[in-house]
């Protein structure tokens, strides 16, 4: 839980729409979170994501004070490619705020190319993985 900050919103009190992004990711992550930007594989190769492509509904923008929450699954993962799903609510209202969905890719940041998911860092997501939660038009 946090509560919309001042310095995302505009003198007005209207979250910016320039920080939709941080709306998304500006929660605490949990701290075995295997979803971490950068990971080192057991061969020493330095694996990121590309996102391929990005999907977002939005409901409305909160405003300054505005008690939300994200919630991220999941929801699909492949030889090279996880899809994932970020939920942001108002917790006064319990309205969905944006719904945000994105298909990354893993890729080899030294070698530039897209790459398998390492089994480690997989074993970790299939741990969490929630497919139930797909969209309709996703699953």
């Amino acid at each position: 839980e946090r509560r919309g900050g001042a310095d995302e919103c505009d003198a007005a009190g209207d979250y910016r729409p320039d920080m939709l992004a941080m709306l998304t990711w500006g929660g605490e992550p949990l701290e075995d979170d295997p979803d971490e930007m950068l990971h080192e594989t057991s061969a020493g190769v330095v694996m990121g994501w590309a996102v391929m492509e990005n999907r977002i509904q939005l409901g409305r923008l909160p405003r300054v004070g505005t008690r939300i929450q994200t919630f991220a699954a999941t929801v699909a993962i492949h030889d090279k490619v996880m899809q994932r799903i970020h939920w942001t609510f108002d917790l006064d209202t319990g309205d969905a705020l944006t719904v945000f969905e994105n298909v990354s890719v893993a890729f080899d940041i030294g070698g530039r190319r897209a790459m398998t998911i390492p089994e480690g860092y997989r074993e970790k997501v299939l741990g969490r993985l929630q497919p139930d939660l797909a969209s309709r038009t996703t699953a």
